[in-house]
């Protein structure tokens, strides 16, 4: 059952649990790429997050994570920690996110607009939001190895973490992925006794900080570093291979307890060198 909290302002119920028969797809769940022009300084022909339209779910895929890896994300102003939206601290990881970036085609106006509609969808039609979503993740399931939630934004409210694990029961053969700095959302997620993580959805909590591990008790956890990799921990080998996860899942990968990634040393001399997107 889809968590849903009568006099939120929503309508209480639930998601069935659909049938998996292979269907001719709805036009909601359509997927559209965008062919980039040469000289534009983007790279052609790359899958990127696009703006469906109005009214519907955007789930898009990242040159970096790979096809098989879709995404969902929301507007950073909407759901990061408002003080972390204009964050310029150097040791403080939420400076160098990549939703305040410009010139790189994950903030492309397309690609903003869409993560606005789906936030605006979430708040405005909740039950249509999930619904949309599972009928994405159905029809694309053969195509869909890994599901990753919040390459940009993140989790809006605690009743996203019921939702999202009933969605990763509903398919249990795909692993789904939640990097979040929200600890509080995360500690009553996990002290309601009713709701049990489901065994192919990992949390992993990041760490604010550069070179600190988040002191709070969890078994997943991520961080950024400098220098000399952290004991203990696995090394994002992304920065080695043009930026792209390839063939490593280790962070959906419940094995691996902390997630280390490496800081481009470059942004670190003085003030962070991050051009910020008009928006913020």
């Amino acid at each position: 059952m889809i968590y849903m909290e009568d006099g939120n302002g929503l309508i209480p119920g639930g998601l069935k649990r659909c049938s998996r028969e292979r269907q001719n797809p709805p036009e909601t769940f359509q997927k559209g790429f965008i062919t980039i022009e040469e000289g534009s300084g983007l790279i052609p022909n790359k899958p990127i997050l696009v703006q469906n339209p109005a009214g519907q779910v955007c789930v898009g895929k990242t040159s970096k994570l790979g096809l098989d890896r879709p995404c969902l994300s929301f507007p950073i102003e909407n759901t990061c920690i408002s003080t972390s939206v204009r964050m310029n601290n150097p040791d403080h990881v939420c400076t160098y996110c990549y939703g305040k970036q410009v010139g790189i085609r994950l903030n492309m106006p397309t690609a903003i607009k869409s993560r606005k509609e789906n936030y605006r969808i979430y708040r405005e039609e909740n039950e249509t939001f999930w619904k949309q979503l599972q009928g994405w993740i159905l029809y694309n399931e053969v195509k869909t190895n890994f599901f990753r939630y919040f390459v940009v934004g993140d989790i809006p409210d605690e009743h996203f973490l019921f939702n999202a694990n009933e969605i990763a029961e509903m398919f249990p053969k795909i692993p789904f992925w939640i990097p979040t700095l929200k600890t509080g959302f995360l500690k009553r997620f996990l002290e309601k006794e009713e709701h049990e993580l489901a065994s192919n959805l990992i949390i992993r909590l990041s760490s604010p900080l550069v070179n600190e591990i988040d002191p709070i008790r969890f078994e997943w956890k991520s961080m950024t570093y400098t220098g000399k990799q952290p004991k203990g921990s696995y090394r994002c080998p992304s920065s080695d291979q043009d930026d792209e996860c390839r063939d490593c899942w280790a962070c959906w990968n419940k094995k691996v307890k902390l997630i280390a990634y490496p800081l481009n040393l470059q942004e670190r001399k003085g003030k962070p060198k991050v051009k910020r997107s008009e928006y913020i």
